[in-house]
C-alpha cells in the first residue's frame, strides 16, 4: 500500500488542480529572484532544475508517442511534474514535521535492494545510459519512500474501515469471490511410456513428487491446483474417470507422456465474508487513503507559499497556454 506519483488514481485530478494554478494562472506571477538551478520553493524549499528534469524523463515513456511529444504536450508534461514535486515537498515537510523522515538507514536499505535486481556494475551503468545522477536518482527514491511513509504515518489514522463497510462492500460483489470449481493432482510427465507408468505407481504409492526426478532419470512430477474449466481438454477424460488417490493410465500428450494421480476435486464455492475481509479491507484502505490524500493536498497547498522560478513561469512561450505562475 503507498502513494505514488503519477500512477496514483485519487490524486490526478487535484494534481491537474495544481498545475494549472501553477503554471497557467493570468493573474499570477512568476519570481526571477530564485537561486540558480532551482525552478521552485515550497514554503522556502526548493525544488531544482535536476530533479524536475529527471522526474520527467523518468515518466517519459508513458507520455512519448512514436514520433515524440509535441512542443505543447512538452509544455503540459513539465507543469504536471513540477506540480507532483510541489505535492513531494509538501509530504517531505509534513514528515519533518512529525519527527518521520525517511532516513538513511532507509533509503540505504531500498537502495540496496534496487541494486540486487542488477548484475554486479550494471546499475550504475544503467544510471550513465538513462543521463541520471546517481545522487538525483537517490532523491527520487526518497520521495517515493516518502510517500509510502506518509500513508503509514499520517493518512493511515484519519481512515477507519467498520465490519458493516466489509459487509455492504461483499454483498455488492459477491460474484468476485465465488471460486470455480477445482482439481487438485499430481502429473508424471517423462519420454517413455513405460518410464512415467513406473514412476506414476511410485507416486501412487506414497513417493513425493520432488522425489519422481531423483529415482526415474528423466521423468518429472508436480502438484497442481487447476480450475475445472482450464483443464486441457486432453487431459479431461483422464482426471474425470478418476477418484482421491486414483492413478490415469500414460496417455500421449505434445509428444511425451503423461499420467496423473488425483488427490482431490473442489466443487464451486463462494468465499465467506471472513475469508474475504483481507481482500476487502484492502481495497476499501487503498480507496479512502486516497481520498484522504486528495483533501490533505488541498488543505495544505491552500495555505502553502510555492515560487515558481521566471524561467519556467515568465513568457508565453515557457508554460502551456502563456501566462505566469500563481505565488502563494
Amino acid at each position: 500500500m503507498g502513494l505514488c506519483c503519477c500512477s496514483r488514481r485519487g490524486v490526478l485530478a487535484v494534481l491537474q488542480v495544481l498545475a494549472v494554478t501553477l503554471l497557467l494562472s493570468a493573474g499570477g506571477c512568476a519570481d526571477d529572484a530564485l537561486p540558480p538551478g532551482v525552478v521552485a520553493t515550497v514554503n522556502g524549499h526548493p525544488v531544482n532544475m535536476k530533479l524536475l528534469q529527471a522526474t520527467h524523463d523518468a515518466y517519459a515513456q508513458s507520455w512519448t508517442g512514436a514520433e515524440g511529444p509535441s512542443v505543447e504536450a512538452l509544455r503540459s508534461q513539465y507543469g504536471a511534474v513540477l506540480a507532483d514535486l510541489v505535492v513531494q515537498e509538501l509530504v517531505l515537510q509534513k514528515l519533518a514535521a512529525v519527527g518521520a523522515s525517511v532516513t538513511d538507514a532507509e533509503l540505504g536499505a531500498a537502495e540496496a535492494e534496487v541494486r540486487g535486481d542488477y548484475p554486479e556494475g550494471m546499475f550504475e551503468a544503467a544510471l550513465v545510459e538513462d543521463y541520471l545522477d546517481l545522487e538525483v536518482w537517490r532523491e527520487m527514491l526518497r520521495r517515493r519512500l516518502a510517500l509510502t511513509k506518509f500513508a503509514q504515518v499520517v493518512l493511515r489514522s484519519e481512515v477507519a474501515i467498520s465490519l458493516e463497510e466489509v459487509e455492504s462492500w461483499y454483498r455488492a460483489h459477491q460474484g468476485e469471490f465465488r471460486l470455480a470449481a477445482r482439481v487438485r493432482f499430481i502429473m508424471v510427465e517423462g519420454d517413455t511410456r513405460e518410464g512415467v507408468e513406473a514412476a506414476t505407481g511410485a507416486v501412487a504409492s506414497g513417493a513425493a513428487p520432488e522425489e519422481v526426478e531423483k529415482a526415474f532419470p528423466g521423468m518429472s512430477g508436480n502438484e497442481l491446483l487447476i480450475r475445472r474449466d482450464r483443464i486441457p481438454a486432453a487431459w479431461q477424460k483422464a482426471l474425470a474417470a478418476l477418484k482421491p488417490g486414483g492413478v490415469s493410465p500414460p496417455i500421449a500428450f505434445e509428444g511425451r507422456w503423461v499420467a496423473f494421480r488425483l488427490i482431490e476435486s473442489l466443487p464451486a464455492q463462494d468465499m465467506s465474508v471472513v475469508d474475504a475481509y483481507p481482500v476487502i479491507e484492502r481495497r476499501l484502505l487503498e480507496e479512502k487513503l486516497d481520498a484522504a490524500f486528495d483533501v490533505w493536498v488541498e488543505r495544505n497547498l491552500a495555505g502553502a507559499k510555492v515560487r515558481v522560478s521566471q524561467h519556467l513561469a515568465g513568457t508565453k512561450e515557457a508554460v502551456p497556454g502563456g501566462g505566469g505562475a500563481a505565488q502563494r
